[in-house]
């Protein structure tokens, strides 16, 4: 091949070259193959992060979720261990005893605890280790505290005759009702919540017994020694302080038949069922829960407005009186009950007494009742009954007859009945018969409200507390839900307005449903909680 040819051989060799150069450089096809494989590697690795990453959440919540209820029961003040055991035996129990736990020193103080706990480990990934992760961190932070603030409860008590009956269990209903009783005072005023709560009781039957000096205090005159009942009237459920509007004693009658061995004569208590104010005695107030006795009728409506009446601010300077020191006044009883017009002694016998007032602890004096808005303070009604709300009654007759013979007698209350029935002592006939079992021309009875009426003041009362912030537990005991009581009852606890919001109302039978629920309802007053 000479020079010539072979110079254009190459020439043409290379021209081809050039042209499938150009060619390979302008061909598209097969270039999204490309191209997906390489999407396909950045999805498989966000894939695998992904599930390192839900790993680790689902590790972080375990973890918060444990600490939660670690710092929650260390933070109880009634826990007595060290908060480091407490959080570290919560973790091992779910498993969790490879995470780190920091527990610092627990703030403590007068009524409160604070417990601060965090929980740290280390998640291996899966996928992340092929971009040279190895380890991710997983940490989390709980904390809790039960913090006593100032707590005001008026724990209001149905002691009316139904009370003697057994339960669904067979245990007499008021048996059933001091356990519970007892048990929810020991934890209201349990350790170091006695410095900051406060416990008014307050017993009812017919009418509520204040004491013979809250009596006095609100200008109550009295007949009789027997009790000392002031006569709400229905004007009285129109405020929240203490009632005013009547100055009348109830009388000492009976409406039905006694039972003797549980029950003590009175439609009004008598003053060994007088209302104990604002304690934090445990002791004293379980024995005084222990020692009552049954009285007539169910005034709960009453029983509400007296422990409204015992929260309300405007009730603190007569509070603040109350020292335990003497108080003297004059008690009027029969002398020998033989009601014989004839003898000069045989009416009654007036002799100055002197009894110990309720006493309030000093702290006490002048904190309770505090503002309806105080920001440190909650105050609380725990209301219970075991059956619906009665009629109001008074004797129709009280009083001696008005004879010739007693024109220079000197009873307290001779001249209310002058009814013509010469030689009836009628204060002595209610004395020793009840009402219904009395001659008709003698004793019979008034009814001064109306079962219907009192359930509208007994809403009444029940507003009222609401408006002011007070929280309002309710207690049915033995009590139908086709029963008036249940309606009356829901519809007065905290939420009871609005229909299914009933968690502050319960309906129990039997004992230990019973004192299961009083034991709920003081730890919910406690209102353990988290913080963060």
């Amino acid at each position: 091949m000479s020079h010539k040819e072979t110079n254009r051989f190459l020439s043409a060799g290379i021209s081809g070259l050039k042209k499938r150069a150009f060619s390979f450089r302008q061909e598209q096809r097969g270039s999204m193959l490309i191209f997906g494989f390489f999407i396909l590697i950045a999805m498989l690795a966000a894939s695998g992060m992904a599930v390192d990453i839900v790993r680790h959440e689902m590790r972080r919540v375990q973890i918060q979720t444990t600490l939660d209820r670690a710092v929650l029961a260390a933070a109880d003040l009634n826990q007595t261990r060290d908060p480091k055991v407490v959080v570290q035996d919560y973790l091992d129990a779910a498993g969790m005893s490879g995470v780190k736990a920091v527990i610092p020193e627990p703030e403590t103080g007068l009524g409160f605890k604070s417990v601060t706990a965090t929980g740290s480990t280390e998640v291996r990934p899966y996928f992340m280790r092929l971009l040279g992760i190895d380890q991710i961190s997983v940490a989390t932070t709980s904390a809790a505290e039960e913090r006593i603030e100032n707590i005001e409860v008026s724990l209001v008590l149905d002691i009316s005759g139904s009370m003697r009956f057994t339960d669904s269990t067979g245990d007499p209903r008021i048996t059933s009702l001091r356990a519970a009783a007892k048990e929810f005072v020991d934890i209201v005023l349990g350790g170091d919540a006695k410095l900051t709560s406060t416990i008014n009781l307050v017993p009812y039957a017919g009418q509520v017994n204040p004491g013979p000096y809250l009596f006095d205090k609100i200008g109550g005159k009295r007949d009789h020694g027997y009790s000392s009942c002031p006569k709400m009237e229905r004007a009285d459920f129109d405020y929240t302080g203490l009632p005013t509007f009547s100055t009348k004693q109830v009388p000492h009658f009976m409406k039905w038949d006694i039972a003797n061995s549980w029950m003590d004569w009175g439609w009004c208590p008598s003053d060994n069922a007088a209302i104990q104010v604002a304690s934090n005695n445990a002791a004293e107030l379980k024995k005084f829960i222990e020692d009552v006795r049954l009285h007539d009728g169910t005034g709960t409506h009453i029983g509400m407005r007296w422990g409204l009446a015992l929260l309300d601010p405007a009730t603190k300077p007569v509070i603040a009186d109350m020292k335990g020191q003497d108080f003297k006044y004059n008690k009027v009883e029969f002398v020998d009950g033989t009601g014989n017009v004839e003898d000069e002694g045989d009416l009654y016998a007036s002799t100055e007494v002197t009894v110990k007032r309720n006493k309030v602890e000093p702290g006490f004096r002048d904190q309770r009742p505090a503002a309806w808005d105080a920001d440190d303070t909650i105050k609380y009604i725990v209301l219970m009954t075991d059956g619906n709300i009665t009629d109001q009654f008074v004797p129709k007759k009280t009083g001696f007859d008005g004879s010739s013979k007693d024109k220079d007698r000197k009873e307290p209350d001779k001249s209310r009945d002058q009814d013509g029935y010469k030689g009836t002592f009628h204060d002595f006939e209610n004395w020793k018969e009840e009402l219904d079992d009395q001659p008709y021309n003698w004793g019979d009875k008034t009814m001064t409200s109306s079962r219907a009426d009192n359930v509208t003041d007994f809403y009444k009362a029940c507003t009222l507390a609401k408006n002011n912030g007070v929280i309002i537990f309710t207690v049915a005991f033995e009590v139908a839900t086709t029963a008036s009581a249940h309606t009356e009852m829901e519809t007065c606890a905290t939420g009871g307005e609005k229909p299914g919001l009933t968690s502050y109302y319960h309906n129990v039978k039997g004992a230990t449903a019973l004192k299961g629920a009083f034991a709920e309802i003081a730890r919910t007053i406690h209102d353990l909680r988290l913080t963060r």
